[in-house]
């Protein structure tokens, strides 16, 4: 960690809207390519991390080897999607439709 920080505390809600939708895009994509998901918390998580793995991948490449930043960026959506996905599965199997 460079020890610097980012002041992310004028964040706005349009902001976060848009950041938010790039999630539901990508949640589609996700959907649409590969229809099942697994039903256990184990391969549900380990799929999240997979994507999470992508995501360090493309920032040590963005940061130590001139990579694309936009990298990061799609790996992180990816991510999250699939956090959203995983959710979303755990509470059709508990029955929850909140």
């Amino acid at each position: 960690m460079t020890g610097k920080q980012i002041d992310d505390s004028g964040v706005t809600t349009t902001q976060v809207r848009q950041v938010m939708l790039r999630f539901e895009d990508e949640l589609e994509i996700a959907l649409q390519e590969h229809p099942g998901f697994p039903d256990d918390p184990i391969h549900q998580v380990a799929i999240v991390c997979e994507e999470s793995g992508e995501a360090l991948r493309a920032a040590i490449q963005s940061v130590y080897e001139h990579g694309p930043e936009a990298a990061v960026d799609k790996e992180l959506v990816q991510t999250a999607a699939m956090c959203i996905r995983a959710l979303i599965a755990r509470r059709l199997q508990r029955g929850a439709e909140e």
